[in-house]
């Protein structure tokens, strides 16, 4: 813009007028965005605006178009999409241009001074994004000339955190490291999602990816891997799937699907009981999964959780005494009592059985010639034979102890006077 002024001079044989001017020089059209211009984005869907904005100090344009680039993300990371008139949305081509992604021009109409023109976009990043930085470039361009050319000054660049949800194991799962699964023994394993962002996640599933494990494991029928979903009081089924790597899917997917509030964590508790001859060390990995609203899964956190062992059944028991015998023991009298530790010393929960043998000479029998007596710490007493009978009382875990107390009673009046070798079992059954 040029503007004059101008002052004549008195009357003389020679004359001048003094002239000013100043120019102002056109503004270029600027870009912004409320939900680029926060700094941050999620994985999943990311809806946004992008305006075009023409300063009253610029000019005219017939037909203008914008031009995207993105940098620090894979061509199959993300999905850019533009909402068309009626609300439906189409997807935007992204062209590699050396590491970075471009859309080709996208049409945005006249622009005149003093107008601005807005775009509905629509981002959709995948879980590997997640703690990265993205930068977003927008470009305006004249399209009233051919070929379109770049408006100087019109562009502005974006960079923008990718944060996201993520699933880590616990608190409850196998003991050891890593986690120990026995063979036909149920185990509870805790998977928490946690939303870290400021955004509600809606329809996820969650696939845990089970890798390493023989095609021979069966995923149904008698003798399979046995996965339900524990939700409150009642176990939901979930679903058994190998892929095409001979991976094991199990895909929790809810009709209503998962639903994450922002800033929220919730746990996915599943029982898992693995068969016989399923032992080995594999690894697991998590993925949760949004429906796009066009339909379709995108992942919007993958974490591995390392490995896992599954192992081969083996009760076992080791028992201990706090001294080697009763001692001396009049006829028809009780001895002190004698404590014995029993210990779970396999990899399963165990029922525990007790019984006692005939002196080690065999003159003198048990139950016969002389008592042996068990009082376990819940109050049973158990008058030993030589049959096995069941301690009663809950399972005793792997590791854990029981201490019972024994006490001897010889009867036998016609007994010789001596030594005596008697031996107390124990027999660990998977419980």
């Amino acid at each position: 813009m040029v503007l004059f002024s101008a002052t004549a001079s008195a009357s003389a044989a020679t004359d001048s007028v003094e002239l000013s001017f100043s120019v102002t020089s056109e503004e270029p059209p600027s870009f912004s965005s409320p939900e680029l211009e926060a700094g941050a984005l999620q994985t999943g869907a990311n809806a946004f605006t992008l305006i075009l904005a023409n300063p009253s100090t610029g000019k005219d344009y017939q037909a203008t178009g914008v031009q995207l680039t993105l940098s620090g993300a894979a061509e199959g990371d993300v999905l850019l999409e533009k909402e068309e008139t009626g609300g439906t949305w189409s997807t935007l081509s992204l062209a590699a241009i050396g590491q970075d992604l471009a859309t080709e021009l996208i049409p945005t109409g006249a622009l005149t001074r003093g107008s601005s023109t807005g775009l509905n976009l629509r981002l959709t990043l995948a879980a590997p994004l997640r703690g990265r930085t993205i930068g977003i470039k927008a470009v305006a361009f004249d399209r009233s000339v051919e070929p379109s050319q770049p408006i100087a000054g019109a562009e502005k660049s974006f960079s923008v955190e990718v944060k996201g949800p993520a699933v880590t194991l616990g608190p409850t799962l196998p003991s050891g490291s890593p986690p120990t699964f026995g063979e036909g023994q149920e185990a509870v394993v805790d998977l928490t999602l946690q939303n870290p962002t400021e955004d509600d996640y809606q329809n996820l599933s969650l696939c845990l990816t089970l890798s390493g494990v023989p095609e021979s494991v069966p995923l149904s029928g008698t003798g399979a891997l046995k996965i339900v979903q524990a939700d409150g009081d009642s176990l939901q089924p979930v679903q058994l799937e190998r892929d095409a790597s001979g991976n094991i899917k199990v895909i929790v997917d809810p009709p209503e699907g998962l639903v994450l509030g922002a800033g929220e964590s919730r746990v996915i508790t599943l029982n898992i009981t693995w068969p016989a001859a399923s032992a080995g060390t594999y690894t697991w990995s998590t993925t949760l999964l949004e429906r796009l609203p066009a339909g379709g899964d995108w992942p919007v956190a993958v974490d591995t959780q390392g490995e896992f062992t599954v192992v081969a059944v083996n009760p076992a028991a080791r028992l201990s005494t706090n001294r080697s015998g009763f001692g001396a023991i009049p006829v028809g009298a009780w001895s002190a009592p004698l404590e014995l530790t029993i210990t779970n010393t396999g990899n399963v929960a165990v029922n525990l059985l007790i019984s006692c043998s005939d002196t080690a000479d065999g003159k003198y029998k048990v139950g016969q010639d002389f008592y042996v007596k068990a009082r376990t710490p819940g109050g049973q007493e158990i008058l030993l034979n030589s049959g096995w009978q069941k301690i009663t009382g809950n399972p005793l875990l792997p590791q854990d102890s029981l201490k019972i107390s024994l006490f001897l009673k010889p009867v036998q009046s016609a007994m010789v006077s001596g030594t005596y070798q008697i031996a107390i079992k124990v027999d660990a059954q998977k419980a």
